[in-house]
This record gives C-alpha cells, structure tokens and sequence, in this order.
C-alpha cells in the first residue's frame, strides 16, 4: 500500500519499513533523482520533495522550512551481520530488515540480554534493606558458608544462600508486591521472580521468599529468622 502510494506519483520508496504514517520515509525523487525524507501522511497530501514541489511547506510559526541534504550511515545488521545503509534520522535502527527484526526479537541473544537489563533494573530499583543486611548476619551467625548475593543459579541471585541445606533466600521488598514509581510494571517484576525461582530449583536449591512491606525493624527480622529457624528443623 505505501509502496503503491509512492510509486503512484512517480517518486521511488527507499525505505524497507514502515512504522505508522507519520513516520519518516527514505524517497526518491522522481523530478531530481535526490532522495529525501517525508511521512506517508504528508507526502498524501502534496507535501513531496521541497526542491521539486510547487507547494509551499510551513512550519507550525508559518515560516518557510529549510530544506535540508540526507545523510546516510552504514550499519552492521546485528541479526545477519551484513552491512546495510540508513538515513540518519533512522540511526537507532539495528537491523537492516524487517524479516532480520522478527528472527533477532526471538534469538536467545536478545532473550539474555532482556534478562540481563531485567535483573540492572530490579537491582537499581532497591538496594539491600538494612532488613536484608541484619537477617544475613543472623544466618551467619548460626550457619557457617553463608553467601550474599551470588549469581549461581543460571545467571540470578539470591539474597542470602546457604549450600549446606540448599537453600536460597529471597528478601523481597515492597517493590516485588506493589509499584514504587511511575510507569513501574509489578506484572513483569512478579514474572522475573518466578523466573528466578524455577532457576533456583533446577539448580537443585530450594528456594524460601520473605515478604518484607515496611521499613527497618530488628524485631520483625528476629521473627523472620525464627520462622526460618523452624522451617530448617521442623519440615
């Protein structure tokens, strides 16, 4: 359909995507031979190659826009590793199709490093509590080789590990059961802790998870560790 509507008036479609209609085109202009940049929604209505139109293009202040040269980059395709070439508007583009998009979205490259960004993300969002830190110490206190945060379980974490019972603790804090900014999505945050669960048990640990909702207080940790203490002994 954009490749119809373009050819229609003559002009020659450059670009291998399209991404809605007031998204930048790369076209050839068929009076010059220049290509140039233009959406489909105003290129549908006159608005073609400045240099070639008889048509006047205005800026929202009413002043005549300045035309302006293309300038190209040169790429390596992240998918197929093939070079390909692209407007500068488009530099943030890492693919050089949309068939090398889809096959890229679905590798196991894009997959980890997903994962990767999920678990930068979940880490900045909340430091080790003073809970965490207090509730470490009393495991270690009691347990010899008690181990922090250590990435043993396919590429995630636990809060505080302990290999003689194989065990993996999670300390989650508020932001694992409720949004603590704007535009944070609790669906994915609950989806990675399921994630690194599943991870902890094919590593042949069990993993324990302790609800913490509110700010520091030893007393509430001491509670926690009890519990812990009792399900160590008495399950």
């Amino acid at each position: 359909m954009v490749k119809f509507a373009i050819s229609k008036q003559g002009d020659t479609l450059l670009s291998n995507s399209f991404n809605g209609y007031n998204s930048k085109l790369l076209i050839k202009c068929k009076k010059c031979g220049e290509d140039y940049e233009q959406t489909l929604n105003m290129y549908r209505k006159g608005y073609q190659h400045k240099k070639c139109s008889d048509r006047l293009f205005e800026s929202s202040s009413g002043l005549k826009l300045a035309t302006r040269p293309v300038t190209y980059l040169t790429k390596i395709c992240i998918n197929c590793e093939k070079e390909f070439v692209i407007c500068k508007s488009l530099k943030r583009r890492i693919t050089c199709s949309d068939e090398c998009k889809e096959k890229y979205i679905k590798s196991d490259i894009h997959i980890a490093k997903l994962r990767e960004a999920g678990l930068k993300s979940v880490k900045s969002s909340c430091s080790r509590s003073k809970n965490e830190i207090y509730f470490a110490e009393l495991c270690k206190s009691k347990f010899e080789n008690v181990l922090t945060n250590e990435k043993m379980f396919e590429g995630w974490d636990a809060d505080v590990i302990l290999p003689l019972f194989k065990i993996a603790i999670n300390w989650n804090g508020i932001f694992h059961y409720k949004p603590i900014r704007k535009g944070m999505n609790i669906e994915k945050v609950k989806n990675r802790d399921s994630q690194k669960n599943e991870a902890i048990i094919r590593s042949g640990y069990t993993p324990y998870n302790i609800k913490d909702m509110g700010s520091y207080n030893k007393k509430f940790v001491e509670s926690e560790f009890k519990k812990f203490l009792d399900y160590i002994y008495f399950t």
